[in-house]
């Protein structure tokens, strides 16, 4: 048996002591702020990977600087090794309340200083971001947001193919300031032939240049913690003034409220695909009026394909008090336009949907049942898909409060016509939905919607690691099996 033997440092080749580095730097979760720094420090282990490091590009194209971290030394010498590579770029504004005594403020607002290094040398970027951050700055670290509008106008990125915008402070906890959207990039004048996609975080949509809303293939919004009427209410008028087939939203600890100002039909027939996300935006006050009034105007009239994902169960966070989380019932509600109308579906063409519901650090005992009405599954919906590891689905719409804004009279037993073909569970407590699928199974075959409906699939069943297929004429017998096994 032969002996391992130890391989000095300096006698690997160079390009693997490359690859180690590119792995550390790029592979192992390391923050993007400090990846300069974390190459730096490899090149400070031995003089075979300072040489390596020196002579990789790659390891330095990653420029972010924030509260005068690190020094601007640094990002020249990054700037510089990276060659001509394409870089990524991260660019902080600040903005903070200023008293200037007898009980006056001044908002005060200046772009880091790295700005006059990443300038110059825009034709590099391919991926820019610009971070919000409401906080006090040290006046030696920024320039003031005149110089960045003068230095920065007309600027040219030929290369760059995708733009974060976000405002990266709490929404309890920051002062009401005004309204910084419009400071940041991107400009009017700026000449962004390549770009694709673009994110946004609680950033009034208003602020994006029209010139570039065409050129967007992909989008995706985040709404992050309160109230955000105003961006929900400009929402709209930017989705229609662009051509976006695939986009997504994702709101994070968000309340919604009943009153929102846009009262007009928003018909979005360019978008094909859509991805939602509600983390924890339950609350002791169902959110589905609030959720149906925010998007009642809407209208997705060219989706194919939806994605949903839930989470519930926020630590410290989710009232214990709520039976029945809403926001699938919220988002999918039929749109009522005026007291005259007849409601609509808002996805009037959606084939496929998958579900992801995740209840997080709550028991299964303390755990809200989803409501997911039949009469909200749109009628043109072919294939369904619903995972989660412990979920009760409810068909009806219960446990709501709100009254200003109650839900369409007999909601869960509403006539209508279903084009199902596939469902598709990923569900280990099959005893927590198969009542809901033995409704479901009854109403098609009243509405004579039986015949295209091939069966159910399901996954993760226990002790199984294969699909397992439920013939249609099997089903009322597997739903008997089930249900009560929870």
């Amino acid at each position: 048996m032969s002996r391992l033997r130890y391989i000095s440092v300096s006698s690997l080749p160079p390009e693997v002591i490359e690859y180690i580095l590119i792995y550390v730097v790029l592979d192992l979760d390391v923050p993007f702020s400090d990846r300069a720094w974390t190459a730096v420090k490899l090149s400070h282990i031995c003089r075979s990977f300072r040489y390596a490091a020196l002579g990789c590009p790659k390891l330095w194209t990653w420029l972010d600087r924030q509260n005068g971290r690190p020094g601007l030394a640094l990002i020249e010498a990054c700037i510089e090794r990276s060659r001509s590579l394409p870089l990524e770029v991260v660019l902080y504004f600040y903005a903070y309340r200023k008293s200037i005594g007898w009980g006056k403020t001044v908002d005060m607002f200046a772009v880091d200083s790295i700005a006059r290094l990443l300038i110059p040398v825009s034709n590099r970027w391919q991926r820019f971001s610009a971070n919000l951050a409401f906080r006090q700055y040290s006046e030696q670290h920024v320039l003031s947001s005149s110089e960045f509008t003068s230095s920065s106008r007309y600027l040219k990125a030929p290369i760059l193919e995708k733009i974060s915008i976000q405002e990266l402070s709490n929404a309890w906890t920051r002062p009401p300031l005004i309204d910084m959207s419009s400071s940041l990039p991107p400009d009017w004048s700026w000449n962004l032939p390549a770009l694709q996609s673009l994110l946004v975080q609680n950033i009034c949509l208003t602020a994006i240049p029209l010139k570039f809303r065409n050129r967007l293939q992909t989008m995706k919004i985040y709404f992050a913690e309160g109230r955000k009427d105003k961006l929900l209410d400009s929402l709209s008028s930017f989705l229609e003034s662009t051509t976006l087939p695939d986009m997504e939203f994702y709101f994070y600890l968000c309340h919604f409220e009943q009153d929102y100002a846009h009262k007009r039909i928003c018909r979005l027939s360019h978008l094909k695909q859509l991805r939602v996300t509600f983390s924890n935006c339950s609350r002791k006050e169902s959110p589905y009026c609030g959720l149906r009034s925010a998007f009642n105007f809407y209208q997705f009239s060219g989706l194919v394909k939806l994605s949903i994902e839930i989470y519930i169960g926020h630590p410290g966070y989710f009232p214990r008090s709520i039976t029945h989380d809403m926001s699938l019932a919220g988002f999918l509600a039929l749109g009522i336009h005026s007291s005259s109308q007849s409601p609509r579906f808002r996805f009037p063409c959606l084939e496929t949907l998958d579900l992801y519901v995740s209840t997080g650090n709550i028991s299964n005992s303390d755990a809200p049942a989803l409501s997911f009405p039949h009469s909200l599954i749109p009628p043109s919906l072919k294939h369904l898909s619903i995972e989660s590891y412990s979920i009760s689905i409810s068909y009806d719409v219960q446990g709501s409060t709100e009254d200003i804004f109650p839900p369409p009279p007999n909601l869960s037993s509403a006539p209508v016509s279903y084009a199902l073909q596939t469902l598709t569970l990923d569900i280990p407590r099959l005893g927590r939905i198969a009542s809901w699928v033995k409704v479901l199974a009854m109403k098609m075959r009243e509405q004579h919607c039986w015949d295209d409906f091939t069966g159910l699939t399901l996954r993760g069943a226990p002790g199984r690691d294969d699909e397992q297929a439920v013939h249609r004429d099997d089903l009322d017998r597997w739903c008997e099996e089930n249900i009560g096994d929870l």
